[in-house]
């Protein structure tokens, strides 16, 4: 989980015939030990030593499972106004994405969107008549994004960087 990356949460609008899930953006990742983040402001110093040290051993102690619920990882998620909603039909299942009819609920398991679905909110409401590929998402490499050229050329833009930073290898590329 890294900043940025979209999540997905059952929401309120989720009823016995489909399944709406909010889509959020991570804004903020922080791990939290409830011993070193309980020290007061001028501790004890050996005490506030072994704290960390034992907050140190307890992350990887318990990487893969938390014996005890003193280390959490904190997520802070922003909503997007966006979801995907889980319709079956006949057996077959259609995902579809649209503007946030209700908020997420809480307690609920919350999942980390593929690249698929990522792409579809990054690239949504572009029709892939006029879109090319114009570069990978920064934060997942392997999601592709993509332009509207016919709105490109149609408007006023600006390409700003510093020098190297491949304003002109951009714009041959876009071109080419």
């Amino acid at each position: 989980i890294k900043e940025g990356i979209f999540l997905a949460v059952k929401n309120f609008a989720s009823n016995e015939s489909e399944i709406h899930y909010s889509i959020l953006e991570v804004a903020y990742i922080h791990p939290y030990h409830y011993a070193v983040s309980n020290i007061p402001g001028n501790p004890y110093p050996q005490f506030a030593e072994q704290a960390i040290r034992n907050a140190s051993s307890d992350w990887e102690t318990q990487k893969d499972r938390p014996e005890v619920p003193i280390t959490k990882i904190i997520v802070r998620a922003i909503p997007t106004n966006l979801e995907v909603v889980e319709r079956t039909n006949n057996g077959n299942t259609e995902y579809i994405l649209q503007e946030e009819e209700n908020i997420p609920m809480l307690g609920k398991e919350v999942y980390v969107l593929d690249k698929d679905t990522t792409e579809r909110i990054i690239n949504k409401g572009l029709l892939d008549k006029y879109c090319i590929n114009a570069g990978n998402w920064i934060i997942e490499s392997d999601v592709k994004v993509k332009i509207n050229v016919e709105e490109l050329l149609r408007k006023h833009f600006g390409i700003f960087g510093y020098t190297g930073a491949g304003k002109s290898n951009l714009v041959s590329t876009l071109i080419r």
